[in-house]
């Protein structure tokens, strides 16, 4: 296998983002699904790329994983000795001081908000949310239980925070729509990992979800492919995710000038 302490030397790598890299390619060390063929794995070539360029270069050498393959696999890319995934942070854009409920979250959270594994209509009036996250469907159900009149949440006034993902429905404008006319807030849409890595973000410009170094996120003829360097327990590069999706360069609204994902949708410009 490859000496990986040989790889610090990545010229062009963000130093941020060398450790990550690191933890990410001793992970794929343990996975049965890249450890095979001797001296010409997978890892070998990508070796030779790093120590060439950067990773961007060297992923460009690795074909891509097909999503239901990963699925139908999972022993194959288990890397038995990868610690315990980390709760995660919410990342509120609008900070943590506010009550927040999380509805039927897939990955474990850190403490602050208050998380139900279902939506209870009768425990959300009770806790009086200011602000509401989960996946799109959680806070559809939620928001046509508002207009129906059989949920009223009149403390809501900071937001909601759409989680989408990996095999995770992502957020269309229809959602969009439906989620404004029933509570006249905000969505962000957080784009994670199978673990709840934070892979992009939304900002308050809503125009598409910027890219965090927790992820390389490739549109790869109009198709999302992930590498996730934070998924450790069965890391994978190249991810070919089935969704269909582009990135786009250039300074956003918010100021920052990171990528940003947009998912495909008719109804969406930039």
């Amino acid at each position: 296998m490859p000496d990986l302490t040989r790889w610090r030397r990545w010229g062009r790598v963000p130093a941020g983002n060398r450790i990550r890299w690191e933890r990410f390619l001793h992970a794929l060390r343990g996975s049965p699904f890249y450890a095979v063929d001797g001296a010409h794995s997978v890892l070998e070539r990508i070796q030779e790329a790093f120590l060439a360029g950067s990773p961007g270069k060297a992923l460009a050498r690795v074909p891509p994983v097909g999503l239901d393959y990963f699925r139908a696999h999972f022993p194959r890319f288990l890397n038995p000795g990868a610690p315990v995934p980390q709760r995660r942070p919410l990342a509120a854009p609008w900070g943590n001081g506010c009550r927040t409920a999380v509805i039927a979250p897939w990955f474990p959270l850190e403490a602050g908000p208050r998380v139900y594994d279902e939506v209870s209509f009768a425990d959300l009036e009770r806790f009086e949310p200011e602000a509401i996250a989960g996946p799109v469907a959680a806070l559809r159900q939620a928001a046509a239980a508002i207009l129906q009149g059989r949920l009223r949440l009149s403390s809501l006034r900071y937001g909601l925070i759409a989680f989408t993902g990996i095999g995770a429905r992502t957020l269309r404008q229809a959602d969009r729509d439906l989620l404004w006319h029933a509570c006249q807030l905000p969505v962000f849409e957080q784009f994670r990992g199978i673990h709840g890595e934070l892979l992009a973000v939304e900002c308050e410009a809503h125009r598409g979800a910027h890219t965090m170094e927790s992820g390389v996120l490739e549109s790869v003829a109009g198709e999302l492919w992930v590498t996730d360097l934070g998924n450790l327990h069965y890391p994978v590069l190249r991810l070919a995710t089935g969704l269909a999706a582009f990135l786009h360069n250039g300074v956003c609204g918010c100021g920052r000038n990171t990528p940003r994902v947009l998912f495909a949708d008719p109804a969406s410009t930039l």
